[in-house]
């Protein structure tokens, strides 16, 4: 049973490391499932079935944003905090810039925590901004990562 488990691993082993290969912008690693070759003919055969189902958009709304190159966008993510350990969070994005974004998220969190009563004893507020030169879009997130999953316990790091 050893044996078999060890080729298993040595298996999967390999053909992980025969698909890494280096971003060209980053260069940093990557894991590649498919070639760009195939990622590209899966794209423009996709583009032609969604040609052929739908045809050319001729809707001025629809069509805005392709022409929109040059735009600036930007997206920003508040966090505020009060002494009772919880607080909010609260994100906006829209066609403009990363301070005007980072404003309206900040009175966004100031409100929100006035709103519930809460006293504001710390508020941090992260943001990007993006010229768009093709096509782009500005996304703001936050991840809740538990420092201890089972037993609510906090990890030394």
């Amino acid at each position: 049973m050893r044996p078999l488990l060890l080729a298993t691993i040595l298996a999967l082993a390999a053909a992980a490391l025969t698909a890494c290969s280096s971003a060209p912008v980053t260069g940093r690693q990557q894991l590649m499932l498919m070639s760009d070759s195939e990622a590209n003919a899966m794209g423009r055969d996709a583009y032609r079935e969604i040609l052929a189902e739908k045809g050319v958009a001729s809707n001025p709304e629809q069509t805005a944003m392709v022409r929109r190159v040059g735009e600036r966008i930007a997206a920003a993510v508040g966090m505020g905090l009060s002494h009772r350990s919880y607080g909010v969070i609260m994100e906006y994005s829209h066609s403009g810039t990363g301070e005007n974004a980072e404003s309206i998220v900040r009175n966004m969190v100031e409100e929100a925590m006035a709103l519930r009563d809460l006293p504001v004893a710390d508020i941090k507020v992260a943001v990007k901004e993006h010229v768009v030169q093709r096509i782009g879009c500005a996304v703001a997130a936050v991840v809740f990562w538990p420092d201890d999953a089972a037993g609510g316990r906090r990890r030394d790091r």
